[in-house]
């Protein structure tokens, strides 16, 4: 089942829009809370299991070697967000890093996040393993010469740039 969904947030709101085109299925989420990304995801794998019989399998994480981990970290960004991958025990960590300047240039950047944990379940493909974006996917993107170019997390596709 492929799921095409694409996400948005604000202060104090988060949304999540779901499309399953094969099952002509479509999920709108609307919430007033900072704590919206964990009611978004709840609210989807809530809705397949009703509407469409479907368990939400959320994949299992590998152990990945410190060594190899070492090639993800580094800073990841857009214009409004930034996340920055780091090594903590073993342990590949997000730290999220808003900006600001949504939705009007002088807006503060939204609350951070604690540093939340990582691991793979598959070559370049992640699992967040903590709150607030536990069970989150995400995966790294390559370009042509095999280097790592792009972090997809969180419905957003940010550029590495070190």
């Amino acid at each position: 089942m492929n799921i095409v969904n694409h996400g948005g947030a604000t202060n104090g709101q988060i949304a999540g829009l779901y499309f399953i085109p094969e099952a002509q299925f479509a999920l709108a989420v609307l919430t007033n809370s900072e704590e919206g990304r964990s009611i978004t995801g709840a609210a989807l794998k809530r809705a397949l299991k009703v509407y469409l019989g479907v368990d939400l399998v959320i994949p299992e994480p590998v152990e990945t070697p410190e060594e190899e981990l070492r090639e993800y970290i580094g800073k990841y960004e857009l214009p409004l967000l930034a996340y920055e991958l780091k090594l903590k025990k073993g342990q590949l960590m997000v730290h999220e890093n808003p900006r600001g300047g949504f939705p009007k240039p002088d807006s503060p950047p939204l609350p951070v996040a604690p540093p939340m944990r990582m691991a793979f379940y598959e070559k370049d493909k992640l699992i967040v393993l903590d709150e607030p974006m536990k069970n989150s996917l995400g995966e790294f993107l390559r370009g042509p010469d095999g280097k790592l170019q792009y972090l997809r997390l969180s419905s957003r596709v940010l550029k590495k740039i070190d």
